[in-house]
């Protein structure tokens, strides 16, 4: 289970007020929106901010001492510090990821078009796999899909204060790339184009395929791994959880260490 949907994260954020929950809602918000939700850098990150400002509310330090002035420098600044830890441990290897996806969509592009959508779609195997070819707009259309990726993130930085307008942004940058990639398949004739030149199918599909099971056991060790690492948050987190005491009034459960409770507000004896 994600650590963002654990009754701990729930009750950590149930427990803030004031500005220290206004400010945490906004930074989960973008890095929910902007990023992969269940990746382990944001958990990690959001475990991180939550744990300081319920320590700051209950220590009643302002929010500034820890935030500083800009809540949006605060928190770009605190996930690109965790994204940087694990870059650097896997730095070469992620290049090499890079480039192996690059070049598979690459490949993908150019046989989808020639298998499924170009004159030759209702050939033969043998006669497709003869007619395979490589055009600038492969490269055109990857290289606007990855600065579609950076300009959808750097939008959703400037939109960092408006969080209604985030879930949108995603639909907004896929909108020109979907025009792209219909015009591609569907107005590009192949051989017709001064642009496209004929390649060896055979090799290129081998190629394809051993790229395909590469990334699929990478996508699938990286599962584990992340999977792995989830663990251990949730259960780094289970072994701190301070112990609950019972509220008189609503019975609701809480930190015994916490000033009141954090439902109805209610103060033992020994708490004023």
């Amino acid at each position: 289970m994600s650590y963002l949907q654990s009754n701990e994260y729930k009750d950590g954020k149930y427990q803030l007020n004031g500005e220290y929950k206004e400010n945490f809602q906004m930074i989960e918000t973008y890095y929910i929106q902007t990023y992969t939700e269940g990746s382990y850098e944001i958990q990690i990150t959001l475990s991180q901010i939550l744990n300081d400002f319920l320590q700051a509310q209950l220590d009643q330090k302002p929010l500034e001492k820890i935030i500083g002035n800009d809540v949006k420098s605060y928190a770009i600044l605190m996930l690109a510090a965790e994204n940087d830890r694990e870059k650097d441990k896997n730095k070469n290897r992620s290049m090499l990821i890079t480039a192996a996806t690059f070049l598979w969509l690459l490949l993908f592009l150019m046989f989808s078009n020639t298998f499924f959508f170009s004159q030759f779609k209702h050939d033969t195997f043998s006669h497709k796999i003869n007619n395979i070819y490589f055009s600038i707009f492969e490269i055109l259309l990857i290289l606007i899909a990855g600065s579609s990726e950076i300009f959808r993130i750097r939008a959703a930085k400037a939109l960092f204060y408006h969080p209604k307008f985030l879930f949108f942004l995603r639909f907004l940058t896929v909108l020109p790339y979907t025009i792209l990639m219909n015009f591609y398949f569907n107005k590009h004739e192949l051989p017709k184009s001064k642009l496209s030149i004929r390649v060896p199918g055979i090799p290129l599909f081998i190629l394809y395929l051993v790229l395909t099971v590469y990334l699929i056991i990478l996508i699938y060790l990286g599962y584990k791994k992340t999977s792995y690492k989830k663990k251990q948050l949730a259960e780094s987190h289970e072994n701190l959880t301070p112990e609950q005491v019972i509220c008189p009034v609503c019975n609701q459960s809480y930190d015994y260490d916490y000033p009141k409770c954090p439902h109805c507000g209610h103060k033992e004896l020994n708490n004023l």
